[in-house]
């Protein structure tokens, strides 16, 4: 077009805006709009509009709100397709306050809502459990001559289900068919997952029998959102057996299904489970029988199901390596959400070496995701901080539910395995980044949108905050709070986990604070009384975090040259060890964050014999990523499979090998501190000698050792 001299105009960049919207090219979109203002063209309410729909679907609700403020300014007043845009955004990042607020501002405007807008009010409602503001939103559809239709009712179906008003659900159904409304693939999927997540199995098979009478055709949704619901009952053996029902009728599973499988096993460890049994005779069943009305019945009949065995958390892990691998098989791409919940996963594991197997399986997709997350967990936090940077700059373009649940998904994992100050150097970040809205001030910390780990990471750094603020010369606010929330979706209400997470901290700590009498969900302190505490003597170190390394074994990290191989070897001599047992010895070895060798049993490699010396070698590449000019080595003891958790290396070796140019050059190493004072003490000695020409100056040669040395680690 610019090639043949036709020059584009305003209705050219907003076609250009709407494709787009509708790809979800948010970046592109906006790079138009910045030439459509530099080129001079003026924008009108269909540019905006598109432009707000591309930010939106971008999760960039931030820059939306900034949008409709350029608007204001530029005198072009938002209409009814401008608001539903920001509010359709708002909801979907999970800003329902937000969402009403516009409600409200496009009522004052004088602007009517229509179909589509009321039914979104009405869902925003029902999820929060107003149900009176829904239903007299309800009312208020009807007077201005808006009948309910099928979008309404399973609104309705879906809020007042989600709040386990099962009786309700029923009246709205039969009053659904009583209008003549049709119900619809979604409103058979909405009411079998209410049925199943409120153990009404009998229900669930009833609903199930009349969507198959009604001639439907299950989609990858409808079985998604069943499996999502067993799931979060804890049946995920059935889960495993819709999911082969879903392929067996040529349908194939997206993330979602996968991601409610994986986050399934990142849940408490105390979920209900079916016979295996009744499971296995399901799975082999050849009969033309149903098999999800089989499912349904049997659960019907075993309401009270046992508990999990001792060997359930293995199985797991397994399981959860299984279903990554079918991912693979599938081509399925995870996403942030799949990437939270094996996160998730990893604190269930007993040992920090079943995480670090576990979080291998990232690597099958995203090496920068496995990178970060690996890293961090191994203490590497100076080698691999660039690149954890460069994967939050990437999840803050999410929305920001999606943003929050992977910070605490990875907070959460870093505190449980004692990287406090990798935990605290996440959340740090978080806040930063604002990825918990409205998260600090120096009167109050609300953590009620953040997990247990990364709350209590946020706690310490918060009151080393207000300490700062102390030991400055000034005053703190009369009163101090710390938020938790009210625990509403826990059994007992104000008993949440998040909030006796935080009163376990701050009882331990010492820290003056305690719950206030008119909300259980807010810890107070006067400011003097808190500066007091600040001030003793001892307050510093408990508030300053330190890693638990107890398990990490023995680790340290060499500067190297980027863009060459390395050849590592290990010597061993175990001669301290009082056994000749096999498996008394047993660790992991790795390199660069990465396993180069799992259950290296000493003695067994020994041939039982005490003091016997043994050589191993790895070769690896370091390449010349930020932050990767280094090489870092470890080796942690191998979990259940040693007797004795330790781990040792009595020498290391590392060899530079030529690249294929056959030179080992690049840059000089630092020099140590040790050698530094050498040279300096050697120059003061030179100095101090007597002058000779340079004809009796003695030759010199300098030898570089591509070899280093790590020795005597037990």
């Amino acid at each position: 077009m610019l090639r043949n001299g036709v020059q584009p105009d305003r209705i050219t960049f907003n076609s250009l805006l709407a494709v787009c919207s509708g790809a979800g090219l948010w970046e592109t979109a906006r790079g138009l709009f910045n030439e459509m203002v530099y080129r001079g063209i003026d924008q009108d309410i269909y540019t905006y509009n598109t432009f707000l729909d591309a930010a939106c679907n971008g999760g960039q609700v931030d820059v939306a709100f900034d949008i409709m403020s350029e608007m204001h300014a530029k005198n072009i007043l938002p209409n009814q397709v401008t608001y539903s845009t920001v509010i359709r955004g708002c909801a979907k990042a999970g800003r329902l306050d937000t969402t009403l607020s516009l409600f409200n501002e496009m009522k004052c405007a004088g602007i009517t809502l229509d179909r589509v807008s009321y039914n979104t009010l009405l869902a925003i409602y029902a999820s929060l459990g107003k149900f009176e503001e829904a239903l007299n939103v309800s009312k208020e559809m009807e007077s201005m001559g808006i009948k309910k239709d099928i979008v309404t009712y399973n609104a309705l179906l879906d809020g007042f289900g989600k709040q386990g008003m099962f009786t309700k659900v029923k009246q709205l159904f039969a009053e659904m068919k009583a209008e003549k409304l049709s119900p619809n693939l979604l409103t058979y999927s909405t009411l079998i997952s209410v049925y199943l997540k409120g153990g009404l199995y009998e229900d669930a098979v009833e609903v199930y029998k009349e969507f198959k009478k009604q001639g439907l055709k299950a989609d990858v949704v409808f079985y998604s959102k069943l499996i999502d619901a067993l799931c979060k009952k804890g049946l995920v053996e059935y889960s495993w057996l819709l999911l082969n029902e879903m392929t067996k009728e040529g349908i194939q599973p997206n993330v979602v299904t996968y991601n409610s499988i994986i986050n399934a096993f990142g849940e408490s460890a105390t979920n209900e489970c079916g016979s295996d049994n009744i499971v296995t005779t399901i799975s082999q069943s050849k009969s033309e029988e149903d098999n999800i009305i089989k499912i349904f019945e049997q659960l019907a009949a075993q309401k009270s199901a046992s508990g999990k065995k001792t060997n359930a958390l293995r199985q797991d892990l397994l399981c959860i390596s299984g279903v990554f691998h079918k991912m693979h098989e599938l081509q399925i791409k995870p996403n942030v959400v799949t990437f939270s919940a094996i996160l998730n996963a990893c604190i269930r594991c007993s040992s920090f070496d079943e995480a670090s197997l576990l979080l291998e399986e990232l690597r099958l997709f995203d090496n920068q995701v496995y990178g970060v997350a690996h890293g961090l967990l191994m203490g590497q936090r100076e080698g691999v901080w660039a690149q954890t940077l460069s994967l939050f700059n990437e999840v803050k373009q999410m929305d920001s539910s999606t943003a929050s649940a992977f910070y605490n998904a990875l907070t959460d994992m870093l505190w449980h395995f004692g990287q406090k100050e990798g935990a605290q150097l996440v959340v740090l970040e978080g806040k930063r980044s604002e990825v918990w809205e409205h998260t600090w001030s120096t009167s109050c910390l609300d953590l009620h949108l953040m997990s247990s780990g990364a709350a209590c990471a946020m706690v310490h750094a918060w009151l080393l905050s207000i300490r700062s603020i102390v030991f400055g010369g000034h005053e703190l606010p009369k009163m101090l709070s710390i938020l938790t929330g009210w625990g509403k979706h826990n059994k007992v209400t104000g008993d949440g986990a998040l909030k006796r997470a935080i009163e376990g901290l701050l009882t331990s700590i010492g820290a003056p604070f305690q719950v206030a009498k008119c909300n259980i969900g807010r810890f107070i302190s006067t400011g003097a009384v808190v500066a007091a505490w600040l001030r003793e003597s001892g307050t510093l170190e408990v508030l300053v975090l330190q890693d638990d390394t107890s398990h990490f074994g023995k680790a340290t990290s060499f500067n190297v040259d980027a863009n060459f191989s390395y050849l590592v070897r290990f010597h061993w001599c175990d001669f301290i060890v009082d056994s000749t047992k096999i498996n008394s010895l047993v660790f992991n070895v790795y390199i660069n964050g990465q396993i180069a060798e799992r259950k290296v049993d000493l003695v067994a490699l020994q041939n039982g014999k005490k003091a016997a010396p043994l050589v191993k070698d790895y070769v690896t590449y370091v390449d010349d990523k930020e932050g990767d000019d280094h090489l870092w080595i470890a080796v942690h003891p191998s979990g259940d499979n040693s007797e004795l958790d330790n781990a040792i290396v009595n020498e290391l070796e590392i060899f530079k090998i030529n690249g294929e140019n056959t030179s080992l050059a690049g840059q000089n190493p630092t020099i140590s501190d040790l050698m530094k004072k050498y040279q300096d003490e050697q120059s003061k000695e030179e100095k101090a000698q007597p002058k000779f020409s340079n004809q009796d100056k003695s030759h010199s040669t300098t030898v570089i050792i591509t070899g280093l040395s790590w020795s005597s680690l037990h």
